[in-house]
Formats: C-alpha cells, structure tokens, sequence
C-alpha cells in the first residue's frame, strides 16, 4: 500500500503494514509513558514533585496507584471508561467490607480476643465467594479481591493501628478509593493524549482496510480464474487479501 494515504504517525507504528500491530503498538507507546511518568516520583528523591509527594505523605499515591493504572487502562476509551467504572465499584465493595470488619472489631485484631480470627476468616471466604459468583466483571473483581486482601491483612496483624468506627471510611479505605479515583482519572486521560482513541475511529479505519482489501481479492480472483494464464502473484495476492478482510471482520466484531 501507498505510506503517503497515512499521517506521519501512522507510518511511524507501520500502519500501512499491518494495522492491528500498529494499534497494539499505539496502546504499548501510550501506557509505557503514562506508567514512567507516574512511577518516578516514587522512585526519584523526595522534593522532585512537590504535589506528588504531598499526595505520598497522605498515602494518596502509591505503587497501588500504577497497578491500579495498568488494570484498567485498555485500548480504546470506551473500554477504559468502562474498566475505570468497574474498578472503582471493586474498590469501594472492598472498603465497604472493611469496613464491616471494623465496625463488628474496633481495633483491628489488635484490641479483639483471638478467637475473632475465626468469624473473621470465614466471612472474608464468604465474600471472596460471593464477588466470585455474582456477574462483576473481571476488573471489579480483580481489584476487589485485591484490596480485600490487603485489607485483611492488615485488620489480622495486631502490630497494625486502629481505625475508629464512627468514620464513614477508616484510613486504609479511604486511600483506596483515592488510589483508584487517581488510576482511572490517568487511565482514561491515557486514552486522550495525544489524540482520542476512540472505537469508532478504529472501527472506520478496518472498514476502510475492508473495502480496499475485498475489492483487490475480487479483481485478483477473476484473473486468476478466468484469465488465459494462471499468475502465481494473484493467488499468492488473494490469499493475503482474503486473510486481512477476515482480520478486519474480526476486529470490527470484537
């Protein structure tokens, strides 16, 4: 195909050669940088980022921040907006049921005798079964059952503080929920800069790849089948065409 139909850009991720690599090559570019830019702050010397740092102290901003990120940023912004959603529907069950820990054992295992370890472990199952079971998606679970965990396990270590239960969130949660409003707001910022990625613009693109690709196949096939002379090119060409129509059927589908 012609490069000079494609912007710089395109060319650049080779999308006149194979468009599906170059939209999984735009998604890798896009969420690396997002990614490099929230981990060096954590990983650079205090006083660089000001504001990140303060976000630190809080316990606003963590590593939990950039795993977050990386479980919900996808492809398209459709996609993202619906990971983000799910993510923090995940986030504030697991803080909820945290939150019940606390209410029944002000303490944490800390100030609880020790037989509470047994209602408390066969409630966690109980959860961990229930969001299993019921239809969240895949990321509200996986970030659910995450942060539950972590959660639980710092209710069962006596080493760690109190959480009082008149707070609508003890501490712990309520950085949870900060995490995850912080990890979706990039994510789905990811989708936007530099440009939307939106599914229609994706959408538009394979059928355009559709088009040009079935109608080469079909001046390919009758020349090979009612030409005079068979052409090794136009059947090796119509293969290749055949091929790509099915991969841009596929990704319109998907």
């Amino acid at each position: 195909e012609d490069p000079r139909q494609y912007g710089l850009c395109s060319r650049l991720f080779l999308r006149h050669r194979n468009a599906k690599f170059a939209d999984q090559t735009e998604f890798s570019v896009r969420a690396t940088v997002f990614i490099v830019c929230m981990s060096l702050p954590l990983i650079m010397p205090k006083g660089h980022f000001p504001i990140v740092d303060h976000l630190e102290e809080q316990e606003y901003f963590s590593r939990y921040t950039v795993l977050f990120f990386l479980l919900i940023v996808e492809q398209t912004a459709g996609q993202t907006f619906a990971n983000a959603v799910s993510g923090l529907l995940g986030a504030l069950l697991a803080v909820l049921a945290t939150k019940l820990l606390y209410i029944a054992c002000p303490g944490g295992m800390g100030a609880s005798p020790s037989w509470v370890a047994v209602p408390v472990v066969l409630f966690g199952a109980a959860f961990v079964w229930s969001i299993l079971w019921l239809n969240f998606s895949m990321t509200a679970r996986v970030i659910c059952l995450m942060s539950y965990a972590r959660h639980l396990m710092q209710f069962l270590n006596p080493a760690e503080g109190t959480c009082s239960a008149s707070r609508m969130f003890c501490e712990p949660g309520l950085a949870e929920l900060i995490h995850a409003l912080i990890a979706c707001g990039l994510a789905v910022m990811c989708t936007f800069v530099p440009w939307p990625s939106f599914a229609l613009r994706r959408v538009r693109m394979n059928a355009r790849e559709l088009n040009r690709s079935l109608s080469r196949a079909w001046l390919d096939f009758c020349t090979y089948f009612c030409g005079s002379q068979t052409a090794e090119l136009r059947q090796d060409r119509l293969i290749a065409d055949l091929s790509r129509v099915r991969e841009c059927l596929e990704s319109i589908d998907g």
